[in-house]
């Protein structure tokens, strides 16, 4: 690929397929079919194989995005056999660069017998090449009753609090989306590029939500990576390595935990969980991509499983099937000014920043929180705005403790209430529609 500048691009937005590149997959099949003599009409009726036929040259003031474009089946298993209702089907869209950036937008296909059946979900996930941004946009409109969260009818994205996430570095910590869907597909395409750059064969299961769980922890990833510039995974297969392990106290230490929003009993029961009920060299979880082609001399999956289990059994709880049926090539002027990275801002924003973080003897800041509104520009680590809130949480006691979130007034307490919302909605949603007794992903 020709260089790439990271302070330009366009704004995608939920529809990366528009005109530019329609316009750009036009002039390829133009391309194309002059080079190799193929007939572009049978060319268009043909999805998902395109980009093996992809060579283009474009202008050193431009980027280039990869489009990749298609279904995720998510299916959870009980027993061994699928659990019919808890299959979903998701429409997935990826964008790839190859300087490490890159962006999912996932659009959940609600059936009939869903209770969001009707409701359009938008789900964000990008790296800018420095921090990871996610967004889970939704028409449900949530109510507290008889102390849970139930959805109770219907209301357009522009008029609701929506949920966001800021994490920094390229691995996905965001603990929102039950199903897991956006590291699923991180696994499947961005994890090669993780393990080169971090020069290790160990990460948290990215399944679990890794700021809360312990057992998330003390495993080794055997892969099998592309050499090239992308770096997609062939294969994965997480591993029980009890080597990995640290004394109890170094366990609780770990940075990536947020340990002021739980009770510690609650990590040193998942700690304790890891290493009695985990065996050595048990396996956790597995990918294989199946079917791949080739564009910018980079290997694309076509399509990719993965599927992972629980401790006491070796067969899948859930697999994730990635079918691509669109590849394309998208040349992005240099002047423009949005990163196409970034997810848009489409309502009004209640954002947890983890990139500021601080713990010592006295005080523990996990996150920051704040609002922003719709088409508000997303604002660096190093922005006065956001060094002013996080400096005001490290000074104020209310907001930073040294064991666990204490109640305060205002916008904390606003901000942590909707946080734990956040994190049981959607499974809660589901425990509510099918009466499921299962222990916790």
């Amino acid at each position: 690929m020709n260089g790439l500048n990271r302070k330009n691009g366009v704004r995608l937005g939920a529809d990366s397929g528009g005109s530019d590149v329609q316009h750009t997959s036009a002039r390829l099949l133009t391309i194309v079919s002059e080079g190799v003599g193929m007939d572009v009409s049978k060319l268009k009726g043909t999805v998902g194989l395109l980009a093996v036929f992809l060579i283009a040259s474009f202008s050193s003031n431009a980027e280039q995005i990869i489009h990749s474009s298609g279904f995720l089946f998510v299916t959870t298993f009980s027993g061994g056999k699928p659990y019919n209702p808890e299959c979903s089907t998701n429409a997935v869209k990826i964008r790839l660069c190859s300087d490490d950036r890159w962006a999912f937008e996932i659009l959940p296909v609600h059936g009939r017998g869903d209770i969001l059946y009707g409701k359009q979900d938008q789900i964000c996930m990008g790296y800018d090449g420095i921090d990871n941004y996610f967004v889970y946009y939704t028409e449900a409109a949530i109510a507290v009753k008889n102390g849970r969260p139930e959805v109770v009818g219907t209301k357009p994205i522009k008029s609701q609090p929506q949920t966001a996430y800021i994490s920094p570095g390229m691995f996905p910590f965001v603990p929102y989306d039950d199903q897991k869907r956006c590291q699923a597909l991180w696994l499947m395409y961005i994890s090669g590029r993780y393990i080169k750059s971090s020069n290790s064969d160990t990460f948290p299961l990215p399944w679990l939500a890794v700021r809360y769980r312990l057992d998330a922890y003390g495993f080794r990833v055997k892969n099998d990576v592309f050499s090239d510039t992308l770096r997609i995974p062939k294969q994965l297969i997480f591993i029980r390595d009890e080597q990995l392990d640290l004394n109890d106290t170094r366990e609780l230490a770990r940075p990536e935990l947020d340990i002021d929003i739980l009770p510690k009993q609650k990590f040193q029961e998942d700690l304790a969980l890891r290493k009695t009920n985990w065996k050595n060299a048990q396996v956790a979880g597995r990918l294989e991509t199946t079917a791949f082609t080739n564009i910018n001399e980079c290997a694309l999956p076509l399509a990719s499983k993965f599927e992972f289990s629980t401790w006491a059994e070796s067969v899948p709880l859930r697999r994730y099937v990635l079918q691509i049926t669109n590849v394309s090539v998208q040349e992005v002027s240099s002047d423009s000014a949005k990163d196409p990275f970034l997810p848009p801002v489409l309502a009004e924003l209640f954002v947890t920043d983890s990139r500021f973080r601080l713990r010592d003897s006295n005080r523990t800041v996990s996150a920051i929180n704040y609002q922003m509104v719709e088409g508000e520009n997303w604002l660096p680590k190093d922005s006065s705005k956001l060094n002013k809130i996080f400096k005001l949480y490290v000074n104020t006691p209310e907001f930073a403790s040294g064991n666990k979130v204490k109640n305060s007034q205002g916008m904390r307490r606003l901000f942590i209430i909707i946080f734990l919302m956040a994190l049981t909605i959607v499974p809660l949603v589901f425990l509510w529609k099918f009466g499921r007794k299962k222990k916790q992903l």
